[in-house]
């Protein structure tokens, strides 16, 4: 009888000690492999966000119209569905005005307009920018005039490109819409345009 009992606490403390490691027991697998993949999952992600980092701060942009276009581009700016409308008419549609004008007219070296639903984005380069009366009209008001009608602008890269933003949408003195703060944070994009490539 007392070989029995003791066979059976060994037993028991065999058990309990197998019990204390782990081994067998289903619910400690799933949870390391549940860790271990959630982990992975999560350095993936983390590898992936990096990457992105790393191409969007790698990325250049030649100093140039076709640079900064590409630039707008990345930033969704310009869609391919505003690149397929897009026309070099290149000044806005002025009231009154019968007239056939291109962006030469301001002293512009080129200019496209891209229209996007009710948004458009007029890009302009100068090639001489300190020279230029409406681009230091700008750079002084924030606007040029032409034929008596003042026209909101933008610079980038010291004056040697420009853009009008124009949304049917937006309502004067709006500051607090979605279409004010879109536009805010459009022509943020385009005056951090930092071009690095020649």
């Amino acid at each position: 009888m007392k070989k029995y009992i003791a066979a059976v606490i060994a037993c028991l403390f065999i058990v309990s000690a197998f019990a204390g490691c782990g081994i067998g027991d289903p619910l400690s697998d799933n949870s390391s492999k549940s860790s271990s993949s959630s982990t992975s999952s999560k350095e993936k992600s983390t590898s992936s966000k990096t990457e992105s980092k790393k191409t969007e701060k790698t990325k250049t942009y030649k100093d140039s119209f076709d640079g900064l276009v590409s630039y707008m581009k990345d930033k969704g700016y310009i869609t391919s569905d505003s690149v397929k409308q897009s026309s070099e008419e290149k000044l806005p549609t002025i009231k009154g005005v019968d007239k056939d004008y291109g962006y030469e007219y301001i002293g512009a070296e080129k200019g496209v307009k891209y229209p996007n639903q009710n948004i458009t984005i007029e890009l302009y380069s100068f090639k001489n920018p300190e020279k230029n009366d409406y681009v230091q009209s700008v750079k002084k008001d924030g606007k040029f005039t032409l034929f008596d009608i003042d026209i909101e602008a933008y610079l980038a890269v010291d004056g040697k490109y420009m853009m009008i933003y124009t949304d049917s949408n937006l309502k004067d003195g709006d500051a607090e819409s979605d279409n004010y703060k879109a536009k805010k944070l459009a022509v943020e994009k385009f005056e951090a345009f930092n071009p690095t490539e020649k």
